[in-house]
């Protein structure tokens, strides 16, 4: 019997229309596309090839992810994040453990150098050498105020307070310091010989130092004025020098907890359910989710960051937004797949 030959398929595959479609049958005008093609690659023409059978290069219990990111390739077992390097052998590298076991990191993506990963439950970011820090702080609680003996100016005082984590690094690899989001102030009153007395908890075990902010007497506006180890509060305000540093975090949050990430020029985007959310402008560990969200009408699944603009995509529609800062970014429903 003689041998029918399968192919070519100059078009490939297809995975988009329905298997009925006409585009799966050839015409005098135009060769037939593929349905589907399991374990065979398809040459500059068309024709197909058996792939090679497969190589156990890393063992594991439960595999939740595989994803390049930065130039590293990174690998999920259960709870336990790695790096993996590519040799004779294979060779993997724990970078964090403790993680969901059930819910896999959906999102994985390299910006300014770092590594950041989230998947809904966890979050963190990664150094090119493969160190494991925090990514963003809790925001700090409105501190506790009272009074005790000193000699502030009569009359009423607002604090706020700011997680510090004095431990972290940038990307080279350097001892940073990055501040957290603030909350409500508290209002304090005192009658000229008194200072006041601030604590708080701080909630969350990435904070080693809390910065405090106070506004002149009988007024709004918050300015630093001193920083305490997280392990010397409660502390004392006794005078009150006004710095010219103005209290910037305040109503911000950290990082929203999402099912993605991808970035576009100097932001970082966390999409949820059927919102995304950009960070502060080069600032990855803060976000404002009251004002810098972008809304869609179904899930978003994907999202990409282009050199001229960056696409959305969502379970009703491929849009496409363009400019170059937020408040000029034009918006365009480019697909209603």
């Amino acid at each position: 019997m003689a041998k029918i030959p399968l192919g070519p398929w100059p078009l490939g595959m297809n995975n988009r229309e329905d298997e009925y479609s006409p585009i799966f049958t050839p015409t005098p005008n135009q060769p037939a596309q593929l349905v589907s093609a399991y374990d065979v690659d398809l040459d500059h023409i068309g024709w197909p090839e058996k792939r090679a059978g497969t190589t156990e290069r890393v063992t594991g219990t439960a595999f939740n992810l595989l994803a390049s990111s930065g130039g590293y390739l990174y690998l999920q077992d259960q709870g336990n994040l790695y790096r993996v390097t590519i040799g004779t052998p294979y060779t993997t590298t724990l970078l964090a453990s403790g993680l969901s076991t059930t819910v896999p990191v959906s999102a994985i993506h390299e910006w300014g150098g770092m590594t950041y990963y989230n998947n809904g439950t966890d979050r963190g970011k990664i150094l090119p050498d493969g160190t494991h820090l925090p990514w963003g702080l809790a925001t700090a609680p409105s501190p506790t105020l009272g009074t005790t003996v000193g000699s502030l100016q009569a009359g009423r005082y607002r604090v706020a307070a700011t997680l510090v984590n004095a431990a972290d690094q940038d990307r080279a690899g350097n001892t940073i310091a990055f501040e957290g989001s603030a909350a409500k102030a508290s209002a304090v009153s005192v009658n000229g010989a008194q200072a006041i007395t601030a604590t708080l908890t701080p909630g969350d075990s990435n904070a080693t130092h809390v910065n405090f902010y106070i506004s002149p007497v009988n007024q709004k506006r918050l300015f630093f004025t001193k920083q305490v180890a997280v392990g010397s509060l409660p502390t004392t305000i006794t005078n009150v020098r006004y710095s010219k540093r103005p209290l910037r975090t305040q109503f911000m949050r950290p990082p929203i907890l999402g099912d993605g990430m991808f970035s576009y020029l100097g932001f970082l985007f966390i999409w949820r359910d059927n919102w995304v959310f950009r960070s502060m402008g080069q600032t990855p560990n803060l976000f404002l989710p009251k004002q810098n969200v972008l809304g869609f009408p179904w899930n978003v699944k994907a999202g990409a960051g282009l050199e001229n603009g960056f696409y959305v995509a969502t379970a009703g529609g491929l849009y496409w937004f363009t400019g170059d800062l937020p408040e000029n970014w034009n918006q365009q429903r480019k697909s209603t797949r």
